[in-house]
């Protein structure tokens, strides 16, 4: 409860603001004509300082008087509002960019769902980042969006600096730290629920997060993964897109130059098979088995039979999924990991996962 006495002219407004309910309650007004005594309530459910033109805690944004007017990001709760056209595949005021359906809030968007590029600090972790807390970073996460164990890159004469990228396989959602039949494809760690869960284990290992597709195809590459025990098969969190393997790297200008879900993947130029949660059991939460599928890796073996459906790359036989779509139908299921382009039933298998140390390049 706060009191206030403001003198306006000839009269002064004795005010105490009750804040309880978000009220305001003018309990008395005195002039020189005379007094009169009453209560007039303003509901209202704004910030204290909400308008003052600071970003105040609890405050997402304060533009002082253009709060909430036509063509202003922040709204009169002084919380960041969405620009109605934001979607529309046109940049409109106040829009840093809007790809359409295709903006999103993956690590590979080059538009976020609110219009804006990707950034430091925008809480979403894109491209080279290894953290983003938003207005956290600075406690957890460096503030230029590194991780505090990061080092230099590059060394003397160039040489590689990036360091280890995988660091070790949990297959036991019970104890990451001992040998296991693997994880079902809803992780659940310590009540952490998804992908969450699963960086939750992999930093109880000493590691940092799940790796990702781009991540193992680069440990791969480094010859990282050669002892990975080949009884196992392994859940792949991938959140890039992937060329298309039918289509022996067809090169697309838009996605009417693909095929079915495929996408035209605005870096290589390739159409491809295009990242989602679909493909990830709603990014491990999804238990049933029609709604999503999850994509999955294995060794190759060139002296076993070969499995069929999987993609060769390096060392390793992925089972990419063609439609990663999750909007709760089932028009993006297929399931059968035995054909190309259909990734594995989320209710059924038990897979490990590869965990990776914080990313230096």
């Amino acid at each position: 409860m706060r009191g206030y006495a403001i003198l306006l002219g000839a009269f002064i407004v004795v005010a105490t603001l009750a804040h309880c309910g978000g009220s305001v309650e003018v309990i008395t007004v005195s002039g020189s004509g005379g007094t009169s005594t009453g209560a007039d309530t303003v509901l209202t459910g704004l910030p204290v300082a909400c308008g003052n033109g600071h970003i105040d805690p609890g405050e997402d944004c304060d533009d002082g008087q253009a709060n909430g007017k036509p063509g202003d990001p922040c709204g009169v709760m002084c919380k960041k509002t969405v620009p109605v056209k934001c979607g529309n595949g046109k940049i409109d005021p106040f829009e840093e960019c809007d790809l359409g359906n295709k903006n999103g809030n993956d690590p590979n968007a080059s538009c976020t769902l609110s219009c804006k590029k990707p950034k430091c600090g925008d809480g979403i972790i894109q491209g080279a980042e290894c953290c983003d807390d938003g207005p956290n970073n600075g406690v957890n996460c460096k503030p230029d969006c590194t991780c505090p164990s990061q080092t230099t890159t590059t060394g003397a004469g160039g040489a590689d600096m990036c360091g280890k990228i995988f660091a070790k396989v949990v297959s036991s959602q019970a104890n990451p730290n001992m040998a296991g039949n693997g994880l079902p494809a809803v992780w659940s760690y310590k009540g952490i629920l998804g992908i969450q869960g699963g960086k939750a284990l992999c930093q109880d290992v000493g590691a940092d997060h799940v790796c990702n597709y781009a991540e193992i195809a680069k440990a791969d590459a480094k010859g990282e993964l050669s002892g990975l025990p080949k009884n196992l098969s392994y859940w792949l969190h991938r959140t890039t897109n992937v060329p298309d393997p039918t289509l022996m790297a067809k090169p697309c200008a838009s996605a009417a130059d693909c095929a079915g879900a495929d996408v035209c993947d605005p870096t290589t130029k390739l159409c491809s098979y295009k990242a989602g949660s679909g493909s990830r059991c709603n990014d491990w939460t999804y238990p049933g088995g029609k709604l999503a599928e999850a994509e999955w890796f294995q060794t190759f073996d060139p002296n076993a039979m070969f499995v069929s459906g999987g993609v060769h790359v390096g060392s390793l036989l992925f089972h990419f999924d063609a439609d990663a779509t999750f909007d709760g139908t089932f028009n993006h299921y297929c399931g059968d990991s035995s054909k190309v382009g259909c990734g594995g039933p989320c209710d059924i298998d038990l897979r490990a996962i590869l965990c990776c140390f914080p990313t230096l390049c």
